[in-house]
């Protein structure tokens, strides 16, 4: 009975241990996160810079408007990628 019981442990010990070579990731899963992860950060970055120019005078409430409105849509459409 012990030495049943001792293979059961040693099958489970074993089988926990070789989990994560067996599990793989899809590498272009985690390349299209990591990208959209950088398009986010690049949208953050020049929506800052926009606010900061607006706030300067260098650029006019029209071009600001329509930059602010690309931008936007840039970012709703990276945020929605790292939420798949």
């Amino acid at each position: 009975m012990d030495v049943v019981v001792f293979c059961v442990v040693l099958l489970a010990l074993a089988a926990f241990v070789a989990r994560p070579l067996y599990e793989r990731t899809n590498p272009s899963r985690a390349t299209d996160h990591r990208e959209a992860v950088a398009e986010r950060d690049v949208v953050v970055r020049a929506l800052r810079d926009l606010e900061i120019d607006r706030a300067s005078g260098a650029v006019d409430e029209a071009t600001y408007e329509a930059e602010r409105a690309l931008l936007e849509d840039r970012g709703t459409r990276a945020v929605r990628e790292l939420d798949d």
